[in-house]
């Protein structure tokens, strides 16, 4: 009996189940316990694949935004710098003589 469980009998007769019947939950418990754990792991497998690939989406869409940014930034900058070294007009300021 491993720590913390009760006789086979004192489980029978708390819960009102026959004792073959715990047995068998018993064997059935012990024969599946392997499986428990591999399920557990492949479910992780797939929730970190799945992770993953959101992970490298996103990646995927800040790599596309970041480009249209330089991209945008540059002609901004551009457009900028024709403004600021384009020649000034004075004209308007000449008085009429």
């Amino acid at each position: 009996m491993a720590k913390g469980e009760k006789a086979i009998a004192q489980l029978s007769s708390k819960f009102g189940v026959h004792a073959n019947q715990i047995r068998q939950w018993r064997k059935q418990r012990f024969k599946d316990l392997p499986n428990l754990f591999s399920d557990r792991q492949k479910k992780k497998e797939r929730e970190g694949e799945v992770l993953q690939a959101e992970l490298y989406r996103q990646i995927g869409q800040l790599k596309v935004e970041l480009d249209w940014l330089k991209k945008i930034s540059i002609a901004l900058l551009r457009i900028n710098d024709q403004f600021l070294f384009q020649p000034r007009r004075t004209d308007y300021l000449k008085k009429e003589a």
